[in-house]
């Protein structure tokens, strides 16, 4: 059934049963229905009523109202009252000791260079001055370690059960490619894949950060999910190309982001153009990405070549300019 549907049949069945002590219809004490954490939140109010002093009758009254109702309707629903509206409250959001922002690089198309920026991004924002840690939560194909050129597995130092990340001339990076071979899947299911993001992200001694890049894989799943629900992201940025098939996986991510309250900071257009001879070629096409930029409620939007030295963080500076306007995004 559907979301809207079901808040009306439960309107409709609260208004039709009667509240034992008062002898009025239960409609009359809703202060509202929510749909909270995939169920549906019925909230009571006595307080303008006989029974608002008298917290054993309107435990009574609300689990009088539950029999019915799951009597009748086969829909995943609690109960709650006014003095017990701390059971419905937003569950608090975990961010890294001391990391002042967390930024997540998103794609939902693979093979668009997001990781590549998300590392020229995080460089960048190093060479501004700032303290930064680049995080790889891409747990089944791990990119970050072939970036910098640290393909095989490291001996972390842990202290505490705190692991200390790599760093590479100042930027603190943590991958789950420093922790298994760059040939070895890892074969696990969203709950794994889930609780080793939470290592890598609170379990890694980052010590104090102005930023922390996340480098996300692609698509919309358990990482995305689990970044929105349980951390607490500042913003994300969103690297697509041309083509509309990384476009339509764009606008599903910047959906999924919309609707996980997840600002967006800006569209990174990726591998847009050749420049050959002082001509700008075009070879997937011109895309302005206007629908994308109206979703995403951004006028943010930059175009990067595609140009081999951009895999070099030290050969990037080509896109030197364009960086340091991504990063100024991010400041605002």
């Amino acid at each position: 059934m559907e979301k809207n549907s079901a808040l009306n049949v439960l309107h409709t069945a609260c208004g039709n049963e009667i509240e034992p002590y008062t002898n009025r219809p239960y409609s009359d004490y809703i202060s509202d229905i929510v749909y909270k954490h995939e169920e549906y939140v019925i909230i009571l109010d006595y307080t303008s009523s006989i029974l608002q002093n008298d917290k054993e009758k309107i435990t009574d009254s609300a689990k009088c109202l539950e029999a019915k109702l799951r009597k009748n309707h086969n829909l995943n629903f609690i109960i709650v009252t006014t003095s017990s509206i701390k059971h419905i409250a937003e569950p608090a959001k975990n961010k890294p000791k001391c990391v002042r922002k967390m930024v997540i690089i998103a794609s939902g198309k693979g093979g668009v260079g997001k990781s590549t920026i998300a590392a020229n991004i995080a460089v960048k924002l190093l060479h501004c001055g700032y303290k930064v840690g680049l995080l790889d939560a891409d747990i089944y194909g791990p990119s970050i370690p072939a970036i910098f050129n640290t393909h095989d597995v490291v001996n972390l130092d842990v202290h505490d059960n705190i692991m200390e990340p790599i760093t590479s001339n100042g930027l603190k990076i943590m991958s789950m490619g420093f922790l298994i071979k760059k040939s070895t899947a890892a074969i696990w299911r969203g709950p794994m894949t889930t609780k080793a993001l939470h290592q890598l992200i609170m379990m890694t001694n980052w010590g104090e950060l102005d930023y922390l890049i996340v480098d996300t894989p692609p698509g919309t799943g358990d990482i995305h999910l689990s970044l929105a629900e349980k951390y607490e992201i500042d913003g994300a940025i969103i690297v697509t190309t041309p083509q509309a098939l990384a476009t339509i996986d764009a606008e599903r991510m910047v959906d999924m982001l919309n609707k996980v309250n997840i600002k967006i900071y800006g569209i990174v257009n990726n591998m847009a153009f050749i420049k050959v001879n002082g001509f700008f070629l075009e070879p997937f096409g011109k895309e302005e990405h206007i629908n994308l930029l109206i979703q995403a409620n951004t006028r943010n939007i930059i175009s990067l070549p595609i140009d081999p030295k951009i895999q070099d963080l030290n050969t990037a500076k080509v896109i030197d300019k364009e960086l340091y306007q991504i990063t100024q995004w991010l400041c605002h």
